[in-house]
């Protein structure tokens, strides 16, 4: 089975305020690869990182508090807290990442990513 990466939902609020995504891996084996996700607003961009690893809790980058409502944000939440680089266990099959934003008034959210790939 080749694995896949792909945007599984998106969860938009009417007004823009915020949003989430949750990213998706499917895969057999170890997988060892990393994703720079840029999330914009147009004006603003925010580098994030997300994938799998032999040691993840060497790459997990936690995210400083959030900025004022109503400033662009964007960040990965997790059940102990929120993200700028979330990495999870190589030899997990399915992964599921839960991105959200922060809106600064801009009525798009535009997301870019490369992906590395040491190992599939």
């Amino acid at each position: 089975m080749r694995p896949l990466l792909t945007i599984i939902s998106m969860f938009l609020a009417l007004s823009w305020a915020a949003a989430a995504c949750e990213f998706l891996y499917l895969g057999e084996g170890e997988s060892i690869y990393s994703v720079e996700l840029q999330v914009s607003n147009g004006d603003t961009e925010l580098h994030l990182m997300f994938g799998q690893d032999q040691q993840p809790e060497d790459r997990i980058r936690v995210s400083p508090p959030p900025p004022p409502e109503g400033a662009f944000h964007s960040w990965f939440q997790r059940s102990d807290g929120e993200y700028l680089a979330d990495y999870r266990q190589y030899d997990v099959a399915e992964v599921i990442w839960e991105l959200h934003f922060q809106s600064a008034g801009s009525d798009e959210i535009i997301l870019n990513w490369s992906i590395e790939i040491e190992e599939m």
